[in-house]
């Protein structure tokens, strides 16, 4: 099994650990709840919209204070902006995608109790050709239980990577039972037609955080953004597209299963080159301690 957690050492509890001693499968126990930030020069990106999400999530699922042991609450935005900073610190690795993790009533060693983790993610990201050119996808037959609340899905997770693998692609498109695409394996989906900017119903798609900054950008260049659904035979209407996720940012589609794309589109080069602009005015105004 491929090692979840990269660099070298990583926080579990209230200790620091070795990675290559990290629990792969923890997550596949429990209820947990997670997120992703993007960290660069030290700084993990949007950090307030994540933390907000990630309140909220806890509060679903009625875990707003999430306790451990020797540690205390460890859900409050300061410690957990200190500890992304020590994190960087210890590894001496000021960049890439950190995930935390809060999973509750986890029986992984045979008796339930409450984890907390915080490490380097491995993650494949496309290469500076890919941003260019675009990436593959397909459409898969596939839909989150609860798209709303950010918590891990095993099997969905699992049903994807392998379909992924399989098909040497970048990003898997779920498709839900009435052939509409909802939301990609890992990201937001959006497709052009027409000069306007159309994107799955909220209701069937976890809202991510570059999806909330993708309809500020629209709505500072007054581009139409229209929620709609996407049916799958009605793919060849729209002239481009494009995924957003956190550790990938926003990445045009050059294909999706045979239908070609332009990734040179004039609106999605504009959203990805506003997108940049905001993470690095983000990172020159950011504060460790409020």
């Amino acid at each position: 099994m491929k090692n979840e957690c990269a660099e070298n050492l990583y926080f579990f509890n209230d200790c620091i650990k070795q990675t290559n001693d990290f629990p792969n499968g923890i997550l596949d126990f429990g209820v947990s709840v997670y997120d992703v930030f993007n960290v660069k020069n030290k700084v993990p990106i949007f950090f307030e919209k994540y933390y907000n999400r990630i309140e909220n999530t806890l509060k679903k699922v009625d875990c707003s204070d999430f306790y451990i042991q020797n540690i205390g609450n460890v859900s409050n935005s300061k410690y957990i902006k200190l500890l992304i900073n020590k994190l960087t610190d210890i590894n001496n690795c000021n960049n890439g995608a950190v995930k935390i993790v809060f999973s509750f009533n986890n029986n992984f060693d045979g008796n339930p109790k409450n984890y907390f983790l915080l490490y380097f993610l491995n993650v494949v990201l496309p290469t500076d050709n890919e941003y260019i050119t675009g990436i593959n996808t397909m459409t898969m037959e596939a839909e989150r239980d609860n798209p709303q609340v950010k918590i891990f899905n095993s099997n969905l997770r699992k049903k994807a990577d392998k379909f992924i693998a399989d098909n040497n692609i970048t990003e898997a498109l779920l498709l839900n039972n009435k052939g509409f695409i909802t939301e990609g394996s890992r990201s937001n989906f959006f497709a052009i037609k027409d000069n306007i900017v159309f994107t799955p119903k909220h209701d069937f798609v976890l809202p991510g955080i570059v999806g909330q900054n993708i309809r500020e950008i629209c709505k500072n260049f007054n581009l139409n953004i229209i929620e709609k659904d996407i049916k799958i035979d009605e793919l060849h209407n729209y002239q481009a597209a494009f995924i957003s996720d956190t550790p990938r940012g926003i990445c045009p589609i050059k294909k999706i299963n045979d239908i070609n794309y332009d990734a040179n589109n004039k609106i999605v080069r504009t959203i990805i080159n506003n997108y940049n602009s905001m993470c690095n005015d983000y990172i020159t105004n950011y504060k460790l301690e409020d």
